[in-house]
């Protein structure tokens, strides 16, 4: 649940909650991609087999890039 504004400790710790929850979403917009192109080809339409990887591959550049994300943020603030 999101706290008020006047009940949080500081603005760092609502940038860096901001930060995490961006990633974190990030992540599940990455795996929810990957779960609907795997599971649902035909979804995809007229699209070629090309752009079928290219959504592959661009899922699974926000997931790695998500994940570094959080990682950091979990190694220095967190």
């Amino acid at each position: 649940m999101m706290k008020k504004f006047k009940e949080v400790d500081s603005v760092k710790q609502v940038a860096l909650d901001a930060l995490r929850n961006e990633a974190e979403a990030d992540v599940f917009k990455a795996l929810t991609s990957f779960k609907l192109l795997l599971d649902n080809p035909a979804g995809i339409g007229d699209h070629s087999t090309n752009d079928y990887y290219n959504n592959l591959r661009e899922s699974l550049d926000l997931l790695v890039d998500a994940e570094d994300r959080l990682e950091v943020l979990r190694k220095y603030f967190y």
